[in-house]
């Protein structure tokens, strides 16, 4: 018998990750995916702090780098493996006095919060870029010499094309596959069902 070594893949739907439907996204559209494919997510060492941002930061968000942002991020877990580091930005003039900018959880989510702000997303643009991991995010995810980290930018926008919010999202290219669905599509078999496993 064949069976694969290592952690299974995710299909990572990264039109529903983090705002890719909307206001109406659900408040955890992470974990109910990995639930509905049969496993078991988790959320760790959730972070809140204010910063300034770096020169790329600050040009996603199309600030200046004098701008403070509040930055949330968090580890995120599939079976009690590492999968994703995640880190959002806001610019501190947008959501200064909000539940954005404290220390806790939100638990309506923060694009719902930037809504009731003001600040509606009505659409997004994500760049998928390709690396070496750095040395901290290699420990993190415990990977083998030679496995790339695959990270999306997604830059949410208002109706006034104006950026609110810079979501950083980083995954080891050894169990994650992002895609994306546009439209209706079918159903389909997870990778763990397209896993053979040969006797």
């Amino acid at each position: 018998m064949f069976v694969p070594k290592g952690p299974l893949p995710f299909l990572v739907l990264l039109s529903r990750e983090e705002g890719g439907e909307g206001v109406h996204s659900g408040l955890d559209s992470y974990r109910s995916g990995v639930r509905a494919a049969g496993r078991k997510p988790g959320i760790q060492n959730f972070e809140a702090h204010i910063e300034y941002p770096s020169r790329e930061v600050a040009g996603w968000l199309e600030i200046d780098e004098d701008t403070p942002v509040v930055v949330r991020s968090s580890q995120r877990f599939i079976d009690e493996r590492p999968y994703s580091l995640q880190r959002s930005y806001y610019s501190m003039g947008l959501v200064r006095g909000s539940e954005i900018d404290g220390r806790e959880k939100i638990s309506r989510g923060a694009i719902k919060v930037l809504a009731e702000l003001g600040h509606p997303q009505s659409g997004y643009r994500d760049e998928l870029t390709a690396r070496m991991p750095t040395p901290e995010e290699r420990a993190f995810f415990m990977l083998g010499p030679g496995v790339p980290v695959v990270v999306v930018y997604r830059i949410a926008y208002t109706a006034a094309e104006r950026p609110i919010r810079l979501t950083v999202t980083i995954y080891a290219a050894d169990r994650n596959r992002p895609c994306y669905e546009v439209g209706n599509v079918p159903e389909r078999r997870t990778p763990e069902d397209q896993i053979s496993i040969v006797g």
